[in-house]
């Protein structure tokens, strides 16, 4: 791939998408899934990052997926991922439920504590 080819990938990306997330998608593309882009392809990809309320976040989820490529719909199918605490706090009160049939705090976490 030459370096003028490269940058007219790097660009249509860029239209969507900051330099960081460009370049990973291509690096992603290359590297991980060994599927070079066109500057066809790319320009195909921006276009359906741009149908996406954030299309930073929608090229993470291709990369962290592992897709060859993207379609916006795919997003409303993509579970939004929660904070940490927050999964830690339903799997605790599930736990509870489950050995004594109740939130009666015996294993209570105070998470307004730093």
């Amino acid at each position: 791939m030459s370096l003028e080819h490269t940058h007219q990938i790097l660009d249509a990306l860029m239209t969507v998408l900051d330099r960081d997330h460009a370049e990973g998608v291509i690096e992603h593309r290359k590297r991980t899934i060994k599927k070079p882009f066109t500057v066809f392809a790319a320009k195909l990809l921006a276009k359906e990052f741009a149908k996406c309320p954030d299309a930073n976040a929608a090229a993470e989820e291709m990369i962290l997926r592992g897709w060859q490529g993207f379609k916006a719909e795919w997003m409303a199918k993509v579970q939004p991922r929660q904070p940490y605490a927050r999964n830690l706090a339903d799997a605790q009160a599930d736990l509870e439920h489950q050995l004594f049939g109740g939130d009666d705090g015996l294993f209570a976490i105070d998470h307004t504590h730093h």
